[in-house]
């Protein structure tokens, strides 16, 4: 295929997923409602689970074709970012924190919102791990080919020295530099705001990977850090719910909820799928040495 036609074609698959995949997708969960026929929904927090999980369905279906032909045809940040971007959609029709919150009275929902963060950032781990396998070798930038066995899924390169503490490393510090980047920029319930605040916690995750491997035979794969954002958006409902307590009603009510639990549901998934493979992309960039 000529040089110019594929560059067509994957920007056009790009702006398919912006303009035409993803709003598809927006447009199933704007039908879903809360009990009180609000918008304060999320695909587990509503007043009609069917509904919601059938959205969520099509959602999935939709992130593993678009992702699986960018793997297939391009790259696996072209399959990372296509897929990010239809699920950056599906968030974009959900409630936030605040409405959420509201609408109950007081934070009934914040576990099973803590739940529904983890299992879909696992997901999109899990997709992670289908789009690099599908990948070319040569185009899969972090994910260079040798490691076997169950590792794989976590770390690629030479590995006959342990990489257990490294992994561990890259999960811990992955979870507190998301934590930071969420804690620094979701200053309001704003959906847009949420979104951006977990794209850039997915970056500093992305980053701080790249770092912990800096220098050594083998490199951490971009799973990991999507399980480090899986892990803060279990935790950070849960921390909301154990330190607001009685008090987060009127928190939401003034603007002073934790910036920490703002992201919900698919936020934590859009923001792990674009932004972990910039951070390590950005970091690997800069650690290069200049050429002379």
């Amino acid at each position: 295929m000529p040089a110019m036609l594929k560059a067509t074609l994957k920007w056009a698959l790009i702006l398919a997923c912006l303009l035409a995949v993803g709003p598809l997708v927006a447009e199933l969960f704007t039908r879903v409602r809360d009990v009180d026929g609000g918008r304060a929904i999320t695909i587990l927090v509503n007043g009609n689970l069917g509904a919601a999980l059938a959205a969520a369905g099509a959602l999935a279906l939709a992130v593993i074709v678009v992702g699986l032909v960018a793997a297939k045809l391009y790259t696996f940040g072209t399959a990372m970012a296509c897929a990010g971007f239809v699920i950056a959609w599906g968030a974009s029709a959900e409630g936030n924190l605040e409405s959420i919150v509201r609408r109950a009275g007081d934070g009934q929902d914040l576990m099973m919102l803590a739940v529904e963060g983890l299992l879909v950032t696992l997901a999109a781990a899990a997709a992670a791990a289908l789009f690099a396998s599908a990948a070319p070798p040569l185009h899969t930038g972090q994910l260079q080919p040798a490691t076997k066995g169950p590792l794989a899924l976590l770390v690629r390169g030479d590995t006959r020295d342990n990489p257990i503490p490294i992994i561990i490393a890259g999960l811990a510090a992955g979870v507190l530099v998301a934590a930071a980047g969420v804690w620094l920029f979701a200053l309001s319930g704003a959906r847009n705001q949420t979104l951006a605040a977990a794209i850039f916690a997915g970056i500093a995750a992305g980053a701080v990977s790249h770092a912990v491997t800096h220098g050594r035979s083998f490199t951490l794969t971009p799973v990991v850090p999507i399980l480090s954002m899986a892990v803060l958006a279990f935790i950070a409902p849960v921390l909301v719910k154990t330190i607001e307590g009685q008090k987060l009603l009127a928190k939401v009510y003034d603007g002073s909820v934790l910036n920490l639990a703002r992201p919900v549901s698919l936020d934590w998934a859009a923001g792990a799928l674009i932004g972990v493979p910039l951070g390590i992309s950005w970091a690997g960039s800069s650690g290069q040495k200049p050429s002379k």
